[in-house]
């Protein structure tokens, strides 16, 4: 037992370290905001007392609080910067790592120009995180979770009178968070255009927030899940409570504007008793997967190009039984282990930080049967990760791959090519610098007959940018 309690909602960061000190951020709830944090996987806590801001003292919430951490590495949006000062002189074209707020991660940064020892610039932090409370009359955000060595700054995004938040989802980019209210349905956007978080304001003059009604339900039904579509936030889904209806499951297809329409796509094959949870997969949007009160449904041709289309909803346990599913979520995040030295008084020290290994998992919480997973969507996905800004591409061919393999890649300027291959685990199982490269397609050839049967990641570095892909070896 990690924390005393009833339980509720919780969040594992994805942003952590192995080397030289093991950190994973935890948090959880219990009932009516009473929480805990973590720095090192469990083993000493927080309490709410050493994580809220004093203007929460005596917060209130919801039995089961609802929280959010979302969290990048990849930011090119939110202008938050960290400082870089140059241990010796770097000419321009060098690359530098740069250390984020979140837990020093490593940012790749290549110079425009000469820096002289000492000197100073200020860098992109592409690394972010915040966390999102859903408490009693409004929400509450920090973009300081991970920072154990203080009381984080607290920032009031949203305020709902004489209601209290039940459940939230966000979109995959961080940039909309959908908030429910009982009958209710609130969308919260704008969040990624706001200023750095030393400057992080709620005032007029400052967070340029929209909170707006989007839709209200019949008032006797709560709203008791929200799903967002990782790769198209105007596709939402919301599940309604209560039994012996005919309407538990609505979508949108444009819920990020200014009047967005919700139908009914509650179909065939549910049972008439509450849906719980919901989840769009992230590959593929035509699988809806539902929690209800006798467990999982699923369907496959969900099609929210055409929501006035039929669906079709099948009983989808394997082995769970019926038993109440309360909550679901699939790993949406992708990125390989990075590292990085330095030197301290001659003592060469290495910082590793794990990537993310379980891409494309989806988790179930029950209420009386614990947790279940699915990986039954993990590795499907063989298109390649593309940095759209930079037009930096890295995928393999076949896959899943036998024996022989190609690394396709495309870069958009000359530079230096480092393949890394990570096992599940998150070891290296393979590095090779393949030198300086043209800019355009390119294709390197790879035998796999060392490496065991498995999923792996593989990584591409070039100059300051990272992608990563992933195969399966059969």
């Amino acid at each position: 037992v990690l924390w005393s309690g009833d339980g509720g909602w919780a969040a594992i960061s994805n942003i952590t370290t192995s080397v030289p000190v093991k950190q994973k951020a935890l948090f959880v709830t219990a009932q009516y905001a009473s929480m805990g944090r973590s720095y090192d996987n469990g083993n000493t806590w927080q309490s709410k007392a050493s994580f809220f801001a004093p203007a929460m003292t005596g917060l209130q919430a919801a039995f089961v609080t609802p929280m959010i951490l979302w969290q990048t590495v990849n930011n090119t949006q939110i202008k938050d910067s960290v400082t870089f000062v140059a241990d010796r002189k770097y000419n321009a074209g060098e690359t530098v790592i740069v250390k984020s707020k979140q837990i020093n991660y490593p940012i790749p940064y290549t110079l425009t120009s000469n820096l002289d020892s000492l000197a100073s610039i200020r860098v992109l932090d592409k690394a972010q995180s915040r966390f999102f409370l859903g408490a009693y009359e409004g929400i509450w955000m920090t973009p300081e979770p991970l920072n154990f060595s203080k009381k984080p700054a607290w920032f009031k995004i949203a305020s709902f009178p004489g209601e209290v938040v039940l459940t939230m989802a966000n979109s995959k980019d961080g940039n909309y968070l959908y908030v429910s209210t009982g009958s209710k349905l609130y969308r919260i956007s704008n969040l990624i255009n706001s200023p750095d978080s030393a400057s992080l304001s709620v005032d007029a003059n400052g967070y340029n927030l929209s909170v707006d009604l989007i839709k209200t339900f019949n008032s006797n039904r709560t709203i008791t899940s929200i799903a967002v579509d990782p790769r198209f936030p105007e596709n939402v889904i919301v599940t309604l409570g209560n039994y012996g209806n005919t309407d538990y499951v609505y979508a949108s297809n444009n819920a990020t504007s200014a009047n967005p329409t919700f139908v009914n796509k509650t179909g065939s094959g549910l049972p008439t008793a509450p849906v719980y949870a919901s989840l769009i997969e992230a590959n593929n949007n035509n699988v809806v997967i539902l929690g209800t009160e006798f467990g999982i449904y699923t369907c496959g041709n969900f099609n929210f190009n055409n929501l006035s289309s039929n669906v079709e909803w099948a009983y989808d346990n394997n082995g769970m039984e019926r038993v109440p599913v309360f909550q679901l979520r699939q790993q949406t995040m992708d990125f390989g282990t990075t590292s990085y030295t330095v030197n301290d008084n001659g003592n060469v020290i290495t910082n590793v930080f794990p990537g993310v290994t379980n891409t494309g998992v989806i988790y179930a919480a029950t209420h009386g049967r614990g947790f279940w997973q699915c990986k039954n969507y993990v590795g499907i996905n063989s298109q390649p990760i593309v940095n759209k800004t930079e037009k930096v591409s890295l995928s393999v061919f076949p896959n899943p791959v036998v024996s022989d393999a190609t690394f396709r890649i495309n870069i958009n300027k000359e530079n230096n090519v480092v393949i890394n291959i990570y096992d599940i685990n998150g070891s290296l199982v393979y590095s090779n610098n393949y030198g300086r490269k043209s800019a355009g397609d390119h294709q390197i050839n790879f035998n796999t007959d060392n490496l065991k049967k498995g999923t792996y990641i593989i990584q591409m570095s070039c100059g300051n940018e990272r992608v990563s892909s992933k195969f399966i070896k059969l």
